[in-house]
């Protein structure tokens, strides 16, 4: 987006202050309706909820994926040591993954978006991306669907411990370079906890669930909606930011409901554009900072910026989008065969 005329600083300094109340506020919230809804699910009610209970549970771990996220830069908390904890120790460690490599993955994202340098674009899109077809851009409705659905029953497992392995501690991600020296550097810049502080918060968590013999609540109540609902925020959530966008080369904010934004898009993740374009602005201030942007028509079809109200308005987008691409296709061949 190098013509892209930026909102001068004066309009963005207010939106860029950190409320560190508003985030202990969110971080606490989440973990009150995780821990409700487990004391509900053991104590209540009866055990054919438990899908829904699922639901809620996975909706809020990726709760806790996007205040980390948050805090990868810098935006939870002005202290940057309470940021950094909170960020790993608090939001990370229970979901066996390292903010610091999540960060440095992150970092890699925003600066070669959707370029070959690009962690996240080479990850999924290259010739050697597992599940290829799965994130390419002109795809039916079903074809959309049938990966978010094995997610949800649990068929994307691998693929989730895969994700986890990557993100359990720092490394590099820079694509060009693959040795354990590029590790170390990038270990260097963005920083870690000593691994001995990880095992120490492994050791103690088993013994925990040793003691309260709350093994079987842990692997129902966590490590499951980790492995279904969550996996599928997650791939629902990179796809609607970047791959489901003029061919994955734009970005799109999607418009949520309250209900969307409690299950699938908490914290205001689906200001994807906004985010990208200003990702200094602190989360609780993206909808101000998308209605300035709306008003000065940056929506208005000349930048690759896309606009979706609402996840089922996203599907069908991407659906009519394949669609029209069929067809364009049709029409190529049918001229191509009559000039033969």
């Amino acid at each position: 987006m190098r013509h892209y005329r930026r909102l001068p600083w004066e309009q963005l300094r207010d939106l860029c202050r950190i409320d560190g109340s508003h985030s202990t506020l969110a971080i606490s919230a989440d973990i009150l309706i995780i821990g409700c809804a487990i004391a509900g699910a053991i104590l209540w009610l009866p055990w054919w909820c438990y899908p829904a209970v699922l639901v809620v549970l996975g909706s809020r771990q990726q709760g806790l994926i996007v205040l980390m996220h948050e805090a990868a830069h810098g935006k939870l908390f002005r202290n940057r040591r309470w940021n950094d904890f909170t960020g790993e120790v608090i939001l990370a460690w229970p979901l066996f993954i390292s903010m610091f490599s999540y960060r440095a993955n992150h970092c890699a994202h925003h600066r070669h978006m959707n370029t070959e340098l690009d962690p996240d674009w080479v990850r999924y899109l290259t010739p050697e991306a597992d599940e290829r077809q799965n994130w390419t851009y002109s795809r039916t409705q079903a074809q959309v669907l049938w990966p978010l659905l094995k997610d949800l029953l649990g068929f994307g497992t691998l693929s989730q411990i895969k994700r986890v392995i990557r993100l359990a501690k720092p490394r590099n991600h820079d694509p060009r370079r693959n040795s354990p020296e590029a590790d170390r550097a990038v270990e260097l810049r963005f920083g870690r906890y000593p691994a001995a502080a990880v095992w120490v918060f492994r050791l103690a968590l088993a013994i925990t669930l040793t003691v309260t013999h709350a093994w079987l609540a842990f692997l129902l109540y966590w490590v499951v909606p980790a492995l279904t609902m969550l996996k599928m925020c997650t791939r629902l959530r990179l796809l609607a930011g970047h791959f489901a966008v003029f061919g994955g080369e734009g970005i799109r904010t999607t418009l949520s409901s309250p209900f969307e934004k409690f299950l699938l898009a908490p914290h205001n993740i689906g200001y994807h554009v906004e985010h990208h374009l200003y990702p200094a602005v602190y989360f609780s201030r993206l909808p101000e900072l998308h209605s300035e942007l709306v008003a000065r028509g940056d929506y208005d079809g000349s930048l690759p910026f896309r606009l979706t109200h609402g996840y089922r308005g996203l599907i069908a987008d991407w659906s009519r989008t394949a669609e029209a691409q069929r067809a364009t296709q049709q029409d190529v061949r049918k001229m191509a065969n009559s000039q033969v």
